[in-house]
């Protein structure tokens, strides 16, 4: 059985017979790595030089009524807005809310500026006491800043990021519209309204939206009502349009659309999308036709971001409850839970009226054959609906110290995601164990198979007593979480090793490198390894340690025999992998201890440590090397440089996103020694694209001369003729080429979708490369060859007419 891309199944990512080094050829196991990054990277730099408020109400004399911010726990209400029903007693262990830290950590010391606005309704009217909210970039928890005159007119202060920005002074239009994250960070919410973002213009104007309340009833599964039942929202979201300020930022930062939103009104064509969708592989591709509050989602939409703007409310008697504030023609996800013995459920409404609940299977029934954790179906409902709670279970335990038994506080207990769209230790499922070392997980649904993992000094909003000084290594147990009521008690014993530090440094300068990543992994034959798993304690090592500024680092590691890899920014892979016993070819995936997707050539260096059983602290030093460099120029059809250029396989030749380029010059870096990477570069302006063959063997100026892009069309059919569709679509083998095509949802290998006709088009291919067509189902199940091996010409634009699956030989 041969697999597709786009899920997690480990080692069935795309293999071939090149000459690209094993550094080259493992990376695509671990793509997404490069994505997160990119879109790390992409925060740091939309954070340096924009504003971000936590700060003071303003005092300016502007007629708006200032407030003091509001923390985050708090379930208060103003005197002058209707009450919300009353929610439920608050749980023994809150997992998914924190208060804020005393110190906000985007003050930069740069003082403050003012930021005026106005506040109006749909038709343009004034609002008067709208209740302004501060929310920074991703998870943040919005903050009430003031509220709005009786003109709609508000002030806020926020704390400068950029010091050439002079302080204690009032932002012109010019410099808030030249702010797009400002734009994104400022939301008002009033009664009889759904929440308002800032709206397209000059300035900040924010824009109330009519509201529909949420109506619904909890059963449980004998049909009784559920009194004190959780309401509460993870996201809300509404149809993308270009000129919303969150879109164009979203655009900015590459995180946005890449599929084209269909004509429709509101929430029409995201129905249209779900009503069709055969797994979740669709309904991510309609998560694009909205967008929500939430930037960069892998870090999770946690419900405590919406509770202060949409607060939670629980059912009453007989079951029933009455959301506010989400908005007419908005998508509501919705947690329901806090009741014992009852599962956490997440549904989705449509803020309308719908004839029935539409659901949204994880993954066809082929697919849900052939992997462990498919994840569970999605229900959308109406905004009037009524859903049963299935039974759960509450799970709690006490984590301590293996060998003294003394209760360890401050680290993260981390539940599995139940849905593809969730994040663990973001959404639900996740707490902090006490000072007594207690934890407790509330309403986690039936399964035989559930994965919790104590995170060993991994919470930095809790400080630990013992865990961050002392290398207590992480831990994941299973659970079967069976049908019962009551608690089911897990307890966690954790067990020490010993810490590694040590420096990354530049092989050359000698100096250290800030922001690598650095990991451990030990052999199978570790005795220490074995006793640790004689006793039914298997540990968990660290992944994705980040060095200080000076390139240190420390690690929790094992006695004896194991390996310490360091990862940087542009610097070769695989040094010192193939001295290392046990690990030359593929042999590392049998000989180290549950490798997963890892692989020591997919890292920067490599090195050996062998711990003597006494040793308190052991030192290492890991060296990475940088390849050699060449620069390609671009020019155009008729020989004229090209500035309007995008390119990929700059740094390594599996690369994505494709990277914008300034000039007409590519720089190509960390070429191996032998390695022969073929570079593609784009004009989308002028549909232009090419390919250069780039080696390290000498520096004679390379030159890139683009053509007329070619593109192809075709439809899928079944042996009878009709159109296939449904949960497939179509997978480009395009060799060595890293990521090009326009139009492509961009895994290692691109795809690309199929419509209710059966068509696909590809848009963007380069003249002259070998390519050929491929069928999968569910991102996951490779169905076959859609197409034999064909090269295009420029400016070709193929029919290829009906194709099929081919038969396997």
């Amino acid at each position: 059985m041969k697999f597709g891309t786009g899920f997690s199944i480990a080692g069935q990512f795309r293999r071939r017979t090149d000459h690209r080094p094993r550094a080259a050829r493992d990376r695509s196991l671990a793509l997404n790595r490069w994505a997160t990054l990119y879109i790390v990277a992409a925060a740091v730099w939309l954070s340096a030089g924009q504003l971000n408020a936590q700060g003071p109400a303003s005092t300016s004399q502007a007629k708006a009524e200032p407030l003091a911010p509001l923390q985050q726990e708090s379930s208060q209400t103003p005197a002058d807005d209707p009450p919300v029903q009353a929610e439920a007693p608050a749980r023994e262990t809150d997992c998914n809310e924190k208060p804020l830290p005393e110190k906000d950590p985007f003050d930069r010391g740069f003082g403050e500026v003012e930021v005026p606005g106005r506040v109006i309704d749909a038709q343009g009217k004034p609002v008067a006491k709208a209740q302004i909210f501060w929310k920074n970039w991703g998870v943040r928890v919005p903050v009430r800043k003031a509220l709005s005159d009786e003109d709609g007119h508000f002030v806020i202060s926020t704390f400068r990021q950029n010091p050439a920005i002079g302080a204690n002074r009032r932002l012109d239009p010019d410099e808030i519209n030249k702010n797009r994250l400002l734009k994104t960070s400022i939301i008002a919410t009033a009664p009889g309204y759904g929440f308002g973002t800032v709206i397209d213009g000059d300035g900040i104007t924010i824009q109330l939206v009519p509201d529909d309340p949420i109506v619904g009833r909890v059963l449980n599964e004998s049909g009784q009502p559920v009194r004190g039942a959780k309401v509460r929202v993870r996201d809300v979201l509404w149809p993308r349009r270009d000129n919303d300020p969150i879109v164009q930022l979203e655009n900015r930062q590459g995180d946005g659309s890449v599929v084209p939103v269909p004509a429709g009104e509101g929430l029409d064509p995201w129905l249209s999308a779900i009503r069709q969708a055969a797994n979740m592989n669709d309904y991510f591709v309609a998560r694009q036709y909205v967008v929500g509050l939430i930037q960069a989602n892998f870090l999770g939409n946690r419900p405590a971001v919406y509770a202060p703007l949409v607060p939670p409310v629980v059912t009453d008697d007989e079951g029933h409850f009455e959301l506010r504030g989400v908005g007419r023609e908005r998508v509501a996800e919705l947690y329901i839970d806090g009741v014992p013995d009852h599962a956490s459920v997440l549904v989705l409404v449509a803020n309308r009226l719908l004839e029935s609940p539409i659901v949204v299977a994880a993954q066809s029934e082929s697919v849900k054959k052939l992997i462990s954790n498919p994840g569970r179906d999605l229900t959308v409902f109406g905004r009037q609906l009524e859903l049963t709670l299935p039974a759960g279970r509450t799970i709690q335990g006490v984590v301590t110290d293996r060998g003294t038994g003394l209760p360890l506080s401050g680290l993260r207990v981390v539940g599995p995601a139940v849905t593809r769209i969730e994040y663990p230790g973001y959404d639900r499922f996740f707490t902090t164990t006490d000072h007594e070392g207690r934890y407790r997980i509330e309403s986690f649904p039936l399964t035989q198979q559930a994965f919790f993992k104590v995170e060993a000094g991994q919470d930095r909003d809790l400080e630990p007593i013992d865990p961050e000084e002392l290398p207590y290594f992480s831990r994941e147990i299973t659970l079967n979480v069976a049908s019962g009521t009551g608690v089911i008690q897990a307890d966690v014993p954790l067990s020490r090793g010993i810490w590694i530090t040590g420096k990354v440094v530049d092989d050359i300068s000698g100096e250290g490198l800030m922001d690598a990543t650095v990991e451990y992994h030990v052999f199978k034959d570790n005795p220490h390894l074995k006793k640790e798993l004689e006793q039914n304690s298997p540990p968990e090592f660290e992944t994705g340690v980040r060095t200080k500024p000076d390139g240190s680092f420390r690690l929790r590691a094992l006695p004896g025999r194991g390996i310490v890899t360091a990862n940087g920014f542009r610097y070769l892979e695989g040094i010192g992998a193939d001295a290392i016993k046990g690990l030359k070819n593929d042999e590392y995936r049998e000989t180290l201890y549950q490798p997963g997707g890892f692989s020591p050539y997919i890292r920067s260096t490599t090195i050996e440590v062998n711990i003597d059983d006494e040793t308190a602290t052991y030192e290492c030093e890991l060296r990475l090397v940088k390849g050699k460099s060449r620069v390609v120029t671009v020019i155009d059809p008729s020989g004229e440089p090209l500035t309007d250029l995008e390119a990929s396989g700059l740094n390594h030749q599996v690369q994505n996103p494709i990277s914008k380029i300034k000039g007409d010059m590519l720089d190509i870096t960390n070429l191996y020694p032998g390695e022969r990477r073929e570079v593609v570069a784009r004009s989308v302006s002028r549909k232009l694209m090419g390919m250069a063959l780039v080696t390290d063997e000498n520096d004679d100026p390379i030159t890139l001369k683009l053509q007329p892009w070619a593109s192809v069309s075709g439809r899928l059919v079944d042996d009878a003729g009709e159109p296939r569709s449904r949960g497939l679509r179509i997978q480009l083998d395009d060799g060595k080429l890293p990521i090009h095509t326009l139009n492509g949802l961009q895994y290692d290998k691109q795809e690309f979708l199929i419509d209710a006709e059966g068509k696909f088009e590809i848009i963007g291919m380069v003249p002259g490369a070998t390519y050929r067509l491929s069928v999968i189902e569910g991102g996951v199940l490779w169905l076959g060859n859609a197409t034999n091996i064909f090269r295009l010409k420029p400016d070709e634009v193929r029919q290829l007419g009906d194709v099929k699956v081919m038969k396997r030989e």
